[in-house]
């Protein structure tokens, strides 16, 4: 059993013979993980370390151009998923179809000179793209890590955008210089364990005039298929983001979209979208 452990700390999903051994290798994969290994335990330590210690690639080189902060400066082919298929395309082929309705929200939801607060903002390059498509709007960028906020001033000096970046908890009590027009989330809930989220939720609700966008993968929403099982399956030991439609619901917030929007850098970790009027 030790031993058979140790092999599933390795990768055995199969990249290069096609989509189906892709998906069912995952499979495989993740439900012998499932039963063999521990859970993952995540918590702010955990979050801090995975993403304060310099190793992930968000932590770019200085050398990047502002195009390929904002949509990614790798061009290795991978398997994505764009208008919900699997095909092999680049992280930046993702993003290039994602900000573009992020930007679509910002614009619906706010008028020149509003705030627009990002909840999770990472290395702030979902701001820089926003600030540079929407320059008429005010930006902030609430994000747990200092490392992060650090990249972010310096990436976002470097495009030449007038964004504000905080180091803030967003699940805990905030002050915040203004309510904004709308808050927004990308792929940054889902690191919340348990029901973290809806504390997030709350201080979205609380801090958002207009709208709340979350694009974070949902999943109750995965399909009942074999790839919506595994993508199920990657996320069960490591207690990412559940219950976050219902978190919506208890908060009596009125959710007028809530559905797959079939994009993903990883297949099996597919974003949607839940968007909330105010």
């Amino acid at each position: 059993m030790g031993r058979l452990a140790r092999i599933l700390r390795g990768d055995l999903r199969v990249e290069d013979r096609g989509p189906t051994a892709f998906v069912w290798s995952s499979f495989a994969h993740y439900a012998l993980r499932a039963v063999l290994l521990k859970p993952v335990h995540r918590d702010d330590q955990y979050v801090h370390h995975e993403y304060g210690r310099g190793e992930r690639h968000e932590y770019w080189k200085a050398s990047l151009s502002p195009d390929e902060y904002i949509f990614d400066d790798d061009r290795r082919q991978r398997w994505i998923l764009l208008d919900d298929k699997l095909v092999r395309g680049t992280l930046r082929a993702v993003r290039e179809r994602l900000l573009p309705i992020l930007a679509e929200r910002v614009r619906r939801y706010s008028q020149p000179g509003d705030l627009v607060v990002e909840f999770g903002a990472g290395t702030g390059r979902n701001l820089a793209y926003l600030a540079r498509e929407l320059p008429d709007r005010r930006y902030l960028g609430l994000e747990l890590t200092p490392r992060s906020v650090e990249d972010a001033q310096r990436m976002l000096k470097m495009c030449g955008v007038e964004v504000e970046m905080r180091v803030a908890d967003m699940t805990s009590a905030l002050e915040l210089p203004a309510r904004g027009a709308i808050a927004y989330s990308i792929q940054a809930l889902e690191q919340l364990p348990g029901d973290r989220s809806r504390a997030a939720l709350e201080n979205m609700a609380k801090w958002a005039r207009n709208a709340i966008v979350c694009i974070e993968p949902i999943r109750e929403l995965y399909p009942k298929s074999i790839r919506g099982w595994t993508s199920r399956l990657r996320q069960y030991r490591a207690d990412y983001l559940v219950g976050l439609p219902n978190h919506a619901k208890a908060l009596g917030l009125n959710v007028v979209k809530l559905e797959r929007i079939g994009l993903a850098e990883n297949p099996l970790n597919e974003v949607c979208e839940l968007l909330i009027e105010r």
